[in-house]
């Protein structure tokens, strides 16, 4: 067809018929034709002619030919078959190449297939599997390349696709664009029937194996029309578009925050709006309608990038250094999180939630839509983005208060992932580690280290914590360095009780109210442990009618007497010795805990809670040994205002924190609904200073048993008691 156009062209310039409209054209035209009528009448004589003769009359009629095509292009010039927009860029890369002078369109397209093969390097890398490539051309003008790795080692199904589009815009189309994009024709002129236009783009799926691991999405993409009344070389209306989000099937707070924080930084290097604006456009755009929840924990997405907001230039750095950030962020998610230990009913989990996934991207996604209903379309690259497997299960509902419920109420109820440029405070940093590690799944097996192999003891937890875990608990103890391992020594010997108080004392009439632990072996664990089993009705709410609080003994006589203690810890833990429930048979005293309350009746609590001097930072317990800040350093930035009568509200730099009666309205209703947990409890002395809740060992103890139930759970004894056993138990502490 390319090489027959040429000619077709000339034969519409010299078509005088249909082509010439001047007088001068048609004077032209006639003395051609009678030129043709004159050689065709000798025709009879040509026989008597010599051959001389015959060239000659031909030679004449072609002159006469090429003179009256002169005449026409001179007089009366046409407008011949222009190239389309793709051949002209073919050309273009041909000859020159593509530099930074060159059309935006051959920059994004060589930028993102420059993208391409790094983020495909960077995840063949991860994985140890190679991608299959699919190069393809679409007969309109342009194609693509589609990477994508199936049944790898850590991907299940990972896709990378760029694709670079040629076409052609229908009037609709163009009246429906123009909308939000004025520049594609102008107010003082006529709408054409048909435009050409360009698209590229770069986009990303990630699906791993491992239900810990996130799947990924990402689009960056172009378009641009050409001009109506140009020659290609400057476009009509443009513009960027894209975003990218993350979708796991179990939250991990630092994952969540990485990802977003990442994001933040680029769009924040560009313009400080960009990120607030672009997050909630993604929370927005990403959310399920009939499901009514989000598909993810969310990104950045924007669209309709064009002149009005930034100059092209501008926009176009934007996009590189948003594509650019894909590779630092989120292979350190994966490398976290793609050997973690998960169970079968975890994988099915994952599962149900890309089937959520697989809803969205058929029925909401636009992106799908537009691709599906362009003439031309490659529908296999289209629907990349499905996962390779997933599940739909009739009225499937997660466990209250398992992570998957988790889950589904952050989706439901978005929460705030996103950096404010502020350091977390101290107790939200222990908030965040404690839900953390209380997250942590337990291997039904331990897990040895080469150096520990010949101990096969299993009266240790922290074996059964999954390598990819165990810096968590050094985190625990690098902030804790005098406090936890004597916290986890009190649970280890067994020296922590749990006292459910039943308010509802007919249920225990005539029965025995406590539950001991039969002795056994030395170094073995009592049979009536609080563990898994008893995580639900940990809180003491309404549904169970019960309240608790713990009881700790102190390990100090236990440790005075040399070769007792193992004696000692027998005793303590079956509790066939003593004089009551406060004091040991050696003199060892009683402490009582209450994390609600966020207090221990311990005088290391004490002196923690009450300094000698108020202290900006975190207040520990005197058990640390830490040395105190110089006394130039001690001053509190606290203020006190009243308000009402009867509220004493605490300040800090202008910043109201809970009343009195705020704090006792949050107690009662504890009693009957889920609290989010935080680090101290319902304490106002952090509000003081803004510190730290204060801490001890019996508290850490408590707190991890009572938070981390899986692991530590069934290092305690639960004893289930009425409220006047209850009351000889305070009263003999």
């Amino acid at each position: 067809m390319a090489a027959r156009r040429p000619l077709l062209r000339m034969l519409a310039q010299c078509n005088a018929r249909s082509q010439l409209n001047s007088q001068t054209a048609s004077n032209h035209s006639r003395s051609c034709r009678r030129a043709a009528s004159s050689f065709a009448s000798r025709g009879s004589a040509r026989s008597t002619l010599s051959p001389f003769a015959t060239y000659l009359g031909v030679a004449t009629l072609a002159v006469r030919l090429l003179t009256c095509a002169s005449s026409q292009a001179v007089d009366n010039p046409l407008k011949l078959d222009a190239t389309t927009l793709a051949e002209r860029d073919q050309k273009t890369k041909r000859e020159q190449g593509v530099t930074e002078a060159s059309p935006m369109r051959l920059r994004m397209e060589k930028f993102v297939k420059e993208q391409q093969k790094q983020i495909v390097e960077a995840l063949e890398e991860v994985d140890g599997t190679l991608f299959r490539t699919d190069e393809w051309q679409r007969k309109e003008g342009g194609g693509g390349i589609t990477c994508v790795l199936q049944d790898g080692k850590v991907f299940e199904k990972a896709g990378v696709g760029v694709s670079i589009v040629y076409g052609t815009l229908p009037k609709p189309a163009i009246m429906k664009m123009r909308a939000n994009h004025k520049n594609i024709v102008s107010d003082t002129e006529d709408i054409p029937d048909s435009l050409e236009f360009f698209a590229a783009g770069l986009s990303l799926i990630v699906h791993p194996k491992n239900p810990m691991c996130p799947t990924i999405h990402l689009n960056y993409r172009y378009f641009e029309t050409a001009n109506p009344n140009g020659d290609g070389s400057d476009s009509g209306a443009w513009w960027f578009g894209g975003g990218s989000d993350l979708t796991p099937s179990y939250l991990f707070d630092e994952d969540a925050i990485q990802f977003h924080k990442s994001l933040k930084e680029v769009c924040d290097a560009h313009d400080k709006d960009y990120y607030p604006r672009f997050k909630k456009w993604c929370d927005e755009y990403f959310y399920n309608k009939h499901r009514g929840e989000s598909r993810g924990i969310g990104g950045i997405f924007f669209d309709d990038l064009d002149e009005t907001v930034k100059d092209k230039e501008s926009t176009f750095a934007f996009i590189q250094d948003a594509l650019k950030s894909f590779v630092p962020n989120y292979i350190p998610i994966v490398k976290r999180r793609k050997d973690m230990p998960f169970t079968e009913k975890e994988k099915e989990w994952q599962q149900i939630r890309r089937g959520k996934y697989v809803e969205f991207n058929l029925v909401h996604d636009r992106g799908t839509a537009f691709g599906l209903n362009t003439p031309g379309a490659r529908v296999e690259s289209i629907l990349m983005s499905l996962p390779l497997t997933a599940s739909w299960k009739y009225m499937y509902e997660p466990e209250p208060k398992s992570r998957e419920a988790r889950l589904v109420e952050v989706l439901k109820n978005p929460k705030d992932s996103s950096p404010d440029g502020k350091l977390p405070t101290a107790r939200e940093l222990l908030t965040s580690l404690i839900n953390t590690i209380s997250e942590i799944p337990v291997l039904q097996q331990p897990v040895h280290l080469p150096e520990q192999q010949h101990d096969d003891s299993p009266s240790n937890a922290l074996k059964l914590v999954p390598p990819s875990h165990r810096h968590l608990i050094v985190t625990l103890h690098v902030l804790f360095p005098g406090l936890l391992l004597p916290a986890l020594d009190l649970l280890d010997r067994g020296l922590v009780q749990r006292i459910v108080v039943v308010v509802d004392d007919e249920l225990f009439s005539g029965i025995s109210t406590s539950k001991h632990s039969e002795p056994g072996a030395a170094g073995g664990e009592p049979k009536t442990r609080r563990g898994a089993a008893n995580l639900k009705n940990r809180r003491g709410g309404s549904g169970n009618n019960s309240s608790f609080f713990y009881l700790v003994r102190s390990a100090a006589q236990l440790s005075s007497s040399a070769g007792g203690h193992r004696r000692h810890r027998s005793k303590s833990r079956d509790g066939q010795h003593g004089h009551g429930p406060g004091k040991t048979d050696a003199g060892g005293r009683m402490y009582m805990v209450r994390l609600g309350a966020w207090n221990c009746t311990c005088a290391a609590f004490a002196f923690a809670a009450f300094p000698p001097e108020p202290t900006p930072t975190t207040v520990i317990a005197q058990e640390q040994g830490q040395q105190q800040p110089p006394p130039g350093q001690q001053e509190s930035s606290t203020k006190e205002g009243a308000v009402g009568e009867d509220r004493k509200v605490i300040q800090q730099e202008g910043v109201e924190t809970e009343t009195e009666m705020e704090t006792e309205e949050k107690m009662e209703k504890g009693a009957s609904e889920e609290e989010e947990w935080s680090f101290g409890g319902y304490t106002l002395d952090v509000n003081i200073s803004g510190t730290a809740p204060p801490v001890c060992k019996h508290l850490l103890a408590c707190l991890l048993a009572d938070r981390w139930s899986a692991a530590l759970g069934r290092y305690v004894v639960e004893r289930r008691v009425s409220r006047v056993e209850m009351a000889g138990i305070v009263a003999d502490i």
